[in-house]
């Protein structure tokens, strides 16, 4: 009797001691990748003819939001944050650093640097970088001289006990009617080999691997067919609106529309190995009817557009008042008749 007591005691001790098996079911890693792309410096509602979308002071107040709720959260933008080929020649610094200073104000971590952004030259885009509180990612932009990259081409970036590898990317295919004095330093390297080299470097590195590109949809499929050990693509230059993300083998990729309309917001649920099994993705609609302006961010716009009314943030010689000249300049004055 005696006996049968003590090993039941034993027993007992032992079951106590044995930590509790997890089930292969049980997901206890999760990460929130928030995300916008080919916003095109939109400030203001979009005008489009369904919807007012995609102000920024209301951007600010969702992102804020879901930042402040998402313990483990990523904010990036895959790129064209500050204008589109439109606004070149008359895109004057005071409406940049309002830019800058909101999108480190609303917890942006990353920018890829998109097409667009090259519309500035590399000193102001450097200056861009020394003074954001965000990190500007490329992988494939180099310097023509050195061939090495000139922004960072990665960061691993850790939450909550996982590393999230992010790859910048931007077409090697730049538009025409980028200023070419812009360009002569630079090399765009071909961003499917850039992404393999980086992403067999990373992988071992990682628990996941996110790539915020600016390619276009089509191109980014084929990223994803070539590099199939990328988790996430985040993806923009064509402005496509994705409601459900679309899956290459297991890459997810995500586009969230343009102008600002919309902020992204993907879930990721991770097993004890550290794969995704499962997410859930959601499209916010930036409007002002459902949510409060962000004050802050409201008096940094109303003071640029109170500064813009009285012409205090142009150069004295220069007597544009629109911000809406293509890159070859306000009209020519007409001839006398």
């Amino acid at each position: 009797m005696v006996g049968y007591v003590l090993r039941s005691m034993v027993l007992g001790i032992c079951l106590l001691a044995v930590p509790p098996m997890v089930r292969a079911t049980e997901t206890p890693w999760t990460l929130t990748i928030l995300y916008t792309n080919d916003v095109q410096g939109n400030l203001d509602p979009c005008g489009c003819a369904k919807e007012q979308l995609g102000d920024i002071s209301t951007r600010a107040a969702i992102l804020r939001s879901l930042r402040a709720r998402e313990k483990n959260a990523i904010v990036v933008d895959s790129g064209d944050a500050f204008s589109d080929e439109s606004l070149f020649n008359t895109f004057d610094r005071a409406r940049r650093e309002l830019i800058v200073e909101a999108m480190g104000y609303m917890g942006y971590d990353y920018l890829n640097v998109g097409d667009t952004e090259l519309g500035f030259d590399l000193p102001v885009l450097k200056e861009i970088q020394a003074k954001a509180p965000f990190k500007l990612l490329s992988s494939n932009i180099l310097d023509r001289t050195r061939r090495e990259p000139v922004f960072s081409p990665y960061a691993l970036h850790p939450v909550e006990g996982l590393k999230v590898a992010l790859i910048g990317l931007v077409t090697d295919r730049p538009p025409k009617r980028l200023p070419p004095e812009h360009l002569r330093e630079l090399l765009f390297a071909d961003p499917i080999i850039a992404a393999q080299g980086y992403v067999s470097a990373l992988r071992d590195q990682s628990d996941l691997v996110v790539v915020v590109a600016h390619l276009g949809l089509e191109r980014e499929k084929e990223l994803a067919r070539a590099v199939p050990q990328i988790d996430v693509i985040i993806g923009g230059h064509g402005g496509q609106l994705l409601q459900t993300p679309l899956k290459v083998g297991k890459t997810l990729i995500l586009e969230g529309g343009d102008q600002g309309q919309y902020v992204g917001k993907l879930s990721l649920k991770l097993n004890q190995a550290k794969e995704v099994v499962s997410y859930e993705h959601e499209l916010v609609p930036v409007d002002a009817r459902h949510f409060p302006a962000d004050r802050h961010v409201q008096a940094l716009w109303q003071a640029y557009k109170e500064r813009e009314r009285k012409g205090d943030i142009y150069d004295r010689r220069d007597r544009r008042r629109s911000m809406t000249f293509s890159l070859e300049g306000p009209p020519k004055p007409k001839g006398r008749d």
